[in-house]
């Protein structure tokens, strides 16, 4: 008999046990948050929505992402990938303080310099964007853009002539390490552009990108090489980038 009571009882007991757990169960099969609050302090972050979706933030960067409608928030520079072919259309969302971007096949490079006022700068590599800011509510294509939150210039020019001559100051060393890439590219584009805002703050577009994040630079030189004299290799992992006269 007693016997009987105790297993009623425990039965009871394990009744009520998921009961009270049931709502923390279907909350755990929701799809969650990919991050609440990140920050890539040295070395950037990789995180995807899904199979279609990549982006890696730039060190000292923050992301947050609401996986439920694609939306993600990015406070400083990122490099973003959106594959249609895998997302089936689905537009991926990008926030940058009061600037929105929508896209459902692109590859992009935010550099947020100065996101407190409003300035950064967006390298379209491929697709089409839609851009809305506070004034403004367009589509871009591949190109570079200053924008902010009441603005967005098209005149970025890319001065092909002054990047030769860039290319072929450093062909003088022959072989440098891509982190010296990275701050000659720098040097060129806040010396050489006419945006002559940009020289407010050092760490301006390239200077602090980390080169794991491959994919702009990549593309910058390959069009360099397409277009010169120049032949361009890197070595394994990235380390080192040689360049030469063909």
């Amino acid at each position: 008999m007693y016997t009987r009571i105790i297993n009623q009882y425990m039965k009871h007991c394990f009744l009520w046990l998921i009961a009270a757990f049931l709502p923390f169960l279907f909350l755990g099969c929701e799809k969650p948050d990919l991050y609440n609050t990140s920050t890539a302090e040295n070395t950037p972050m990789i995180a995807a929505l899904d199979n279609g979706f990549r982006i890696m933030i730039n060190k000292h960067s923050e992301l947050r992402c609401r996986a439920r409608d694609a939306r993600v928030f990015i406070k400083g520079g990122a490099f973003v990938k959106v594959d249609s072919a895998e997302r089936a259309h689905t537009p991926v969302q990008i926030v940058l303080g009061d600037v929105e971007l929508e896209t459902t096949d692109a590859e992009l490079n935010i550099d947020s310099y100065d996101l407190s006022s409003g300035k950064g700068k967006l390298t379209i590599l491929k697709g089409l964007v839609k851009f809305k800011n506070k004034l403004i509510d367009t589509s871009l294509t591949s190109g570079g853009f200053w924008f902010g939150s009441n603005r967005l210039d098209s005149t970025i020019d890319w001065q092909p002539e002054l990047e030769i001559k860039w290319l072929d100051n450093l062909y003088r060393f022959g072989s440098l390490n891509v982190h010296d890439l990275a701050y000659g590219l720098n040097l060129f584009y806040r010396v050489e552009t006419d945006y002559k805002e940009i020289e407010e703050d050092p760490s301006a577009i390239f200077l602090d990108v980390n080169f794991d994040i491959r994919e702009p630079v990549t593309v910058f030189l390959e069009r360099l090489q397409k277009n010169t004299e120049f032949k361009i290799d890197y070595t394994r992992y990235y380390s080192t980038v040689t360049i030469t006269k063909q």
